[in-house]
């Protein structure tokens, strides 16, 4: 669910619903699903963040919150189920245009950030379950290149996420409001 906007504009009611949809309600699945995948030795957990997990964002900070919480959730929970038989990935889609809640505010991505579509993102994610990869990224050649500066100059990626990201994703939090 989206969970756009600045600190300020959430009641706490609206923080807690995000943090229980987007956080706690895959950890209660993979608690209720993983026994039995355990159990049998086979199975697969994919779980779904964002780049929006790995990139901070002035406007999106529950969002953001979230999806670093499930990226490092679900890494954490395969290397606590390696050698159990039971893959887990992560998915982590930059903007999916066509359909979802990035389509409907009718905004376009920053040309560095770019969009995804709804097949790669599927695809994205047979290949996680397929090949039981960690981590997946879905996203265009610019998005990747801005998490490999992330990796290596975190201040300066963070200073030029704030002159490019900063009115898209106030808007993007405006848009989404209602959704929260």
């Amino acid at each position: 669910m989206p969970a756009s906007g600045d600190l300020e504009t959430f009641s706490i009611e609206e923080i807690d619903r995000a943090i229980a949809v987007n956080v706690r309600a895959g950890i209660v699945l993979a608690r209720l699903l993983a026994p039995a995948m355990v159990r049998q030795k086979s199975g697969h957990l994919v779980f779904m963040s964002s780049i929006a997990g790995k990139l901070p964002t002035p406007g999106l900070t529950i969002y953001n919150a979230a999806k670093f919480a499930v990226r490092g959730f679900g890494l954490s929970l395969r290397e606590e189920l390696w050698g159990s038989g039971v893959g887990v990935s992560v998915i982590c889609p930059a903007y999916v245009s066509e359909a979802g809640m990035w389509a409907r505010t009718g905004l376009r991505a920053h040309p560095v950030a770019g969009e995804v579509t709804p097949a790669q993102v599927a695809d994205a994610v047979w290949s996680a379950i397929t090949k039981n990869r960690a981590e997946v990224d879905v996203a265009g050649v610019g998005m990747k290149a801005a998490l490999f500066a992330q990796a290596l100059a975190p201040g300066i990626v963070a200073a030029a996420g704030r002159r490019s990201a900063d009115a898209i994703a106030r808007e993007q939090g405006e848009r989404q409001r209602d959704k929260r």
